[in-house]
């Protein structure tokens, strides 16, 4: 499982919507920050129907709504309320078309959430404190050591029992000395390990193209009446833009994405262990998740096009 907390950044992506069946849907993705001095954040996503499985109503669709109409914000508010979430580690895959290949993102889908009110005691010491961690299980795929680091590529269940296999191909990285010989005596390739981890917001710099940062230029003032107050309105958007691409000239595009640093471990679990706990990492179950994971690909590298690519198109 995963969990963030921290004070709400602001609530994105939101939509809603209803099903075939009637059943109202709602969807967004909460920006929580988990460091003032860094300002790190990290996106949450919740996707909730109104209905379970009962009939009745959903008490998470419930808690989702309420905290989008009556949360503060820092985007909004100046500050935000203090919330933490509970949910699972997952993958996003899609094929960019500006860069003509197959990204994977790491995601956070959100189950639960608990916003601190003003004066409530929390349940235990240090229930609200910032943070954002995953503790689970992985099937590990492969290690490789680089330079500086271990990278161990592990397979999780997006789900804690068999009642679901879903599986989702992450790396986990080992930074420091003790951290990758403590994987590297514990955990070794096909094995089925406990691992936990923060969870970073990693930030990278891309400078743009030249012509996608070069200053626009204002337009002329001239005539009379509306004409000379539409041009003026359309040299505000063309000095606001022109900031913003000073910026990105200045300083590159920042790009956040979340990885995961290594931050402890108990080892490999047995077979006996795994069968005990009703864990969803038997052979089978390891299997369903990787043909789950490949053919995910195969249909992702289908949407790729050959137009710019220098190898030979086999056909």
């Amino acid at each position: 499982e995963c969990i963030i907390a921290g004070e709400i950044v602001d609530c994105l992506n939101v939509k809603d919507g209803v099903t075939k069946a009637g059943v109202p849907w709602f969807k967004y993705t909460l920006r929580i920050q988990t460091d003032k001095e860094t300002s790190e954040y990290h996106d949450v996503d919740f996707f909730e129907m109104r209905d379970g499985f009962n009939g009745k109503e959903n008490g998470r669709y419930k808690a989702m709504v309420t905290v989008y109409e009556e949360s503060k914000a820092i985007a909004t508010d100046g500050e935000g309320d203090i919330i933490r979430v509970v949910g699972r580690l997952a993958t996003e895959s899609y094929v960019s078309k500006t860069e003509n290949k197959i990204v994977n993102k790491l995601i956070v889908k959100g189950d639960y959430m608990n916003r601190k009110k003003e004066g409530e005691k929390e349940k235990t010491e240090g229930y609200f404190d910032p943070v954002a961690i995953f503790k689970g299980v992985m099937f590990v795929d492969k290690m490789e050591e680089l330079e500086d680091k271990l990278v161990i590529t592990g397979v999780v269940n997006e789900y804690k029992s068999k009642k679901a296999t879903v599986g989702h191909r992450v790396e986990f990285i080992c930074d420091e000395p003790a951290s990758i010989e403590g994987m590297k005596s514990l955990v070794k390739v096909d094995d089925v390990a406990n691992i936990g981890a923060y969870i970073k917001d990693i930030v990278e710099v891309k400078f743009l193209p030249e012509e996608e940062t070069k200053e626009l230029p204002l337009r002329e003032i001239k005539g009379f009446g509306t004409a000379v107050e539409d041009a003026k309105k359309e040299n505000e958007r063309i000095e606001k833009e022109n900031a913003r691409r000073k910026e990105l000239r200045e300083n590159g595009l920042q790009i956040h994405k979340q990885g995961l640093v290594v931050s402890g471990s108990s080892g490999a679990y047995t077979k006996q262990e795994i069968e005990e706990n009703d864990m969803p990492f038997t052979s089978e179950d390891i299997n369903d998740m990787l043909d789950g994971i490949e053919d995910k690909m195969a249909d992702l590298e289908a949407q790729l096009t050959y137009d710019n690519m220098d190898e030979d198109v086999p056909f």
